[in-house]
């Protein structure tokens, strides 16, 4: 019978996204194998990075010890263009490629088809303050080419729609596969994707 301890800690480590029983269970020995030096160490950035790291007031991308990141502070970024991507991870990702110079608003997290409070998830509210602060008349949505996605996707151009805001709206081209998320996706498909968006 292994230390109740053992097993809350494991229980932790496999809340993590992606973090299965058996890859819990090898971190949870690493961990208390580990000397005295590694440990605090780790658990000092974990809670140095609690601590400092917020989210833009705009876009909800990650800043510290600010109200608004590098890309909403730029003023040579308000083309009045926004990326409405699904995560944090996604908008670095489109970054990468160098083929996108509007600002950005993340999601956090998409609707899902088979729950019905998903719909909660999207902060309509935040969403219109920074298209109005930015002036914002197109909208590239690239949420993932997946169900959800693109129910995220429509759902969030028919709302915007409704408010009767001038603005066009884009899709990502089909340079990215269906049922495809936008982290796992090469550079240079993902720039053609985005070069070559669709009108919507």
């Amino acid at each position: 019978m292994k230390p109740k301890e053992f097993e809350y800690l494991v229980d932790a480590l496999k809340s993590l996204p992606s973090i299965s029983l058996k890859s819990a269970n090898k971190i949870a020995y690493y961990l208390l194998k580990s000397d005295e030096k590694y440990y605090n160490d780790f658990i000092s950035r974990i809670i140095d990075a609690k601590t400092n790291i917020k989210q833009c007031m705009f876009c909800n991308n990650l800043v510290s010890n600010s109200y608004s990141c590098d890309i909403c502070r730029n003023i040579d970024r308000r083309n009045r263009h926004m990326c409405i991507v699904t995560t944090v991870d996604d908008l670095y990702k489109i970054e990468s490629s160098e083929s996108f110079y509007g600002i950005y608003y993340v999601l956090e997290n998409e609707l899902d088809y088979k729950n019905k409070e998903s719909l909660n998830n999207i902060n309509f509210e935040k969403l219109m303050n920074t298209i109005n602060k930015f002036n914002i008349n197109e909208i590239l949505l690239a949420t993932n080419l997946t169900p959800n996605g693109e129910l995220t996707a429509s759902y969030i151009r028919k709302y915007l729609v409704e408010q009767n805001l001038n603005i066009e709206f884009y899709r990502l081209a089909t340079g990215i596969p269906l049922n495809s998320s936008i982290d796992y996706i090469d550079w240079e498909s993902l720039k053609f994707s985005i070069k070559n968006k669709t009108k919507i």
